[in-house]
């Protein structure tokens, strides 16, 4: 059931939102005016209408959206310069520093993750085309089932739906004391999310006519009021002899847990610091509402950080007395004094795009009598004919002669329309106050150095927008260091960006490590627009070489010293790795010179040069030995060498008188062989005879006893 608290609280509330939408409400419409006439149309329903009723032609031609996307390149190639800085009266402890290193590399770290989601970009481009922009810094949840948090900074949905109080003046609007976004949800989520039925909800209109419940074609859609308020408490604070303020409840606990951990074994009597001063001060809490209708769905206290997450985006605004002196916040877009000129080129273009569609080839003064009905068309449409036919006599007095039709010459267009619509697009940039880049360069002069020059000298209209867009991107940042110890307390590795751009995780509120429960009050946020733009770090290395070139001793200065700076302001591909290596070399260096001075100072001691003469005498020596010992194994190479000659020959005499042994021994065999064989052809020669002389004589002996007997002998007989 609701309470007169409740209704009291969402009175204040609806209230607020309400005075905060009346006062911004032109420069909301505004901003919607100037971001249509960029985006969509530079042609107005009024401006439209005037050109039908003189029968122009509707044509337009976009010559502001160029000057935008100038500013928006511009800023893009600006890196913001980060600094955390250690408030007046902190001790300066070793964990300080590195809190304070480790803090503003978180801040760039979340900066960079946010710029690569587009934040930055979506934001300078609301900025300059409507004159505002607003942000928040909060802190959510990882992705995926987890407890873990991080600090996230990203552009608010709808910026003409981001109020703040009324009565705050700071750019940033951190004197603000509430703030709030409306944002739509769908019907269906809102009851599942909530747990209410929204039926049940009385949507009453603001005084604006702004509706809680509409459709978006046929879907029904909720707005709700994510509205931040401040509210204030009275507590105590103490300034400790170290410097640090504390609240003195917190100065007590400390006390009582070193009183409690006396009994601890390895205690410390150390004390804490004394008290100093002592004061009241009022603390704030942010409360966050979120409302639909008549009906807050949750209140809860943000414990994260005691800071409005909202940051307004200022382009260049200027505060002006309003209706009954009140005070009025102006904001103007970048464009703001441009329409007129676009308008006026409008309505140059439409004119002479009336004069070429009614452009003809042919006109002619001609008498009404010598018209001939038959051959009208010739005069209609002359474009369709060769030739012009016309009444010569006149119908009712066949003598009379008609006068003869004379051809006019074609009207030129005004040669001051033609000056105009060329000086159009100059007189833009003179009111937008950004130049040509060539703007007041002589033809002979035109050297790389000059047009560079004059880009950056033309670059400086958007200087305004830049400073105001740093002012509440140090508000970012400030909230960043009010975060940062209520969302990291566990042990992590947190990611950071160093001074040099390289990526890194540091680990932190482990035992050993870094602790970042901090007292954010501690620290102070500078940020600067960075002197990194491309033409900058350009004109950097030309004005680095041509001194050099000039000055010798510069060049030296350079190459020994300066050398890093050349290589911060190089703009090609890989000169992140270019500087990584030059940090190599002059580590490298830098030992060797180290090395030498160590060197020249050891020789300059007598006792070292003694031991240095000693040291030189034992090498000399050990290098004549040395070179004795080699002469010696030389010698003794030659001889084996000569020994292995001999070896050789005497080898190869062996095998020569060996070959001379086996042919001696062969001639031998077969000597043998052919007396083997003489024998036994002369044993079977003898034993030959022997038969035939063994025959012959039975042979003589058969013949005498053939003889004697005077019978013939026969063996067998």
């Amino acid at each position: 059931m609701k309470t007169k608290k409740d209704s009291d609280t969402l009175k204040r509330i609806i209230g607020n939102i309400e005075r905060s939408r009346e006062f911004n409400k032109e420069n909301i419409d505004r901003y919607n005016l100037y971001r249509k006439t960029v985006y969509k149309c530079t042609i107005t329903d009024a401006q439209s209408n005037a050109f039908n009723k003189l029968n122009k032609p509707i044509v337009e031609a976009n010559i502001i959206e160029a000057h935008l996307n100038r500013i928006r390149e511009q800023f893009n190639k600006r890196v913001p310069g980060i600094t955390v800085m250690i408030q007046d009266g902190i001790d300066i402890t070793e964990e300080v520093i590195e809190q304070r290193d480790i803090i503003e590399g978180h801040i760039r770290q979340v900066i960079s993750e946010a710029n690569a989601d587009g934040t930055q970009q979506a934001l300078i481009q609301e900025i300059a085309s409507g004159g505002f922009s607003a942000s928040k810094v909060i802190a959510e949840y990882k992705e995926g089932p987890t407890f873990s948090q991080k600090i996230v900074w990203k552009k608010a949905r709808e910026t003409t739906q981001v109020g703040f109080d009324i009565l705050a003046r700071e750019i940033s609007k951190k004197d603000s004391e509430y703030c709030y976004e409306l944002f739509t949800q769908s019907k269906e989520r809102v009851e599942e999310e909530y747990g209410v039925k929204l039926d049940d909800i009385e949507f009453k209109p603001l005084k604006d006519g702004f509706e809680w419940f509409y459709k978006i074609q046929d879907k029904e859609v909720v707005a709700i009021a994510d509205y931040y308020e401040k509210q204030y408490e009275t507590v105590d604070i103490v300034k400790l002899s170290s410097g640090e303020v504390i609240e003195k409840k917190e100065y007590e606990r400390r006390e009582e847990d070193r009183l409690a951990s006396s009994e601890e074994e390895n205690y410390s009597m150390e004390a804490l610091p004394i008290v100093r001063q002592e004061r009241k001060w009022s603390k704030e809490k942010i409360i966050r509402y979120k409302i639909i209708g008549n009906t807050i769905l949750s209140e809860e206290r943000v414990e994260a950080a005691d800071v409005l997450p909202y940051v307004f985006f200022d382009g260049n605004s200027v505060a002006l007395e309003g209706n009954n002196k009140n005070p009025e916040l102006m904001t103007r877009p970048y464009l703001y004094n441009s329409l007129g000129a676009q308008t006026l080129y409008n309505n140059i273009m439409s004119s002479l795009a009336d004069q070429c569609q009614n452009l003809s080839n042919h006109k002619y003064l001609i008498a009404k009598e010598s018209i001939s009905k038959e051959y009208k068309d010739h005069l209609i449409n002359p474009q369709d004919h060769d030739s012009l036919i016309w009444q010569a006599y006149d119908n009712n007095v066949p003598d009379k002669m008609n006068p003869k039709p004379e051809q006019l010459m074609r009207n030129a267009f005004p040669p001051e329309m033609l000056a105009l619509f060329q000086y159009v697009p100059i007189l833009l940039q003179h009111i937008l106050g950004s130049y040509d880049a060539q703007a007041g360069i002589n033809e002979t002069e035109l050297s790389g150095e000059a047009i560079l020059q004059g880009r950056i000298n033309s670059s400086r209209s958007g200087e305004p927008v830049i400073g105001n867009y740093m002012i509440s991107l140090n508000r970012v940042g400030e909230i960043v260091v009010k975060l940062i110890p209520s969302v990291h307390i566990d042990a992590t590795h947190l990611p950071i960006i160093n001074s040099e751009g390289e990526e890194k995780y540091v680990p932190v509120n482990g035992p050993g490590q870094v602790s970042l429960k901090y007292n954010p009050l501690s620290f102070k946020i500078k940020v600067e627009a960075g002197p990194s733009s491309e033409m900058q770090k350009a004109n950097a290395v030309s004005q680095i070489t041509q001194m050099s070139s000039s000055l010798p001793g510069f060049a030296e200065f350079i190459q020994e010293k300066g050398l890093g700076v050349a290589i911060d302001n190089m703009t090609i591909e890989g000169a992140s790795t270019l500087k990584a290596l030059y940090k190599e070399y002059v580590k490298e260096k830098e030992e060797r010179v180290k090395m030498m001075a160590q060197n020249q100072q050891a020789q300059q001691d007598p006792r070292v040069m003694r031991e240095e003469s000693r040291r030189e005498e034992i090498m000399l020596s050990a290098e004549k030995n040395n070179t004795a010992a080699q002469i010696d194994a030389a010698n003794l190479a030659l001889d084996q060498e000569e020994l292995s000659l001999k070896k050789v020959e005497l080898l190869a005499k062996m095998k020569t008188e060996d070959a001379y042994i086996d042919l001696e021994e062969e001639k031998l065999h077969a000597s043998l062989a052919e007396k083997v064989v003489k024998n036994a052809i002369d044993s079977s020669t003898h034993q030959h005879n022997k038969d035939m002389d063994h025959a012959n004589h039975q042979h003589k002996l058969m013949q005498t006893h053939h003889r004697i007997t005077g019978r013939p002998h026969f063996t067998h007989e």
